[in-house]
């Protein structure tokens, strides 16, 4: 215990200088924020932000489905229930003669499956000037159903040198 008490008394010797004391007391507020506050905050701290980031990318799901929601509720609308090819056929034959187009030839393929939904397939060919093939695949796009066009070719009519001739497989979107 001499060993001991010869050390503390050094140590409290070395202590008197005001100097070294500022630099002990110092070291000792260091210590006592690092393992007293900070190492029992840090844990805290770490399971926090590991919250955080999960309850983060909980709220990015929760957005791309409200997205997802409402894009299917605005598609819903446009897709057919219980239509067949026939009924497909006129509902095109209609948007057809709408424009000053040459029916050249339309008909269908078997039912194609997209993904979950059912396709009703049509090949169409057609001849006009080309604003009026434009007005034709314009009207695809933005009437009340879904189509989707798989192949299209367009090239000069044989006949006139202002006709083209488009041809088209076009699958028509069911629900």
């Amino acid at each position: 215990m001499s060993n001991y008490g010869a050390l503390q008394k050094a140590a409290v010797e070395q202590l008197r200088d005001p100097f070294r004391f500022r630099i002990f007391v110092a070291l000792v507020a260091l210590a006592v924020a690092y393992f007293g506050v900070y190492q029992q905050l840090g844990g805290q701290i770490d399971q926090a932000r590991r919250k955080l980031k999960k309850e983060t990318e909980r709220e990015g799901l929760a957005q791309e489905v409200e997205l997802l929601r409402a894009q299917k509720e605005f598609f819903e609308n446009r897709l057919t229930k219980d239509s067949d090819a026939n009924e497909w056929i006129q509902y095109l034959l209609g948007g057809v003669r709408e424009l000053p187009l040459k029916l050249i030839n339309l008909d269908s393929d078997d039912e194609r499956k997209v993904g979950s939904y059912k396709c009703v397939a049509m090949r169409l060919s057609v001849a006009g000037e080309t604003r009026h093939l434009d007005a034709l695949l314009h009207w695809l796009e933005t009437n009340d159903r879904i189509f989707r066009i798989d192949v299209v070719s367009i090239e000069p009519s044989r006949d006139d040198e202002t006709q083209r001739l488009m041809n088209m497989t076009l699958l028509g979107l069911k629900g």
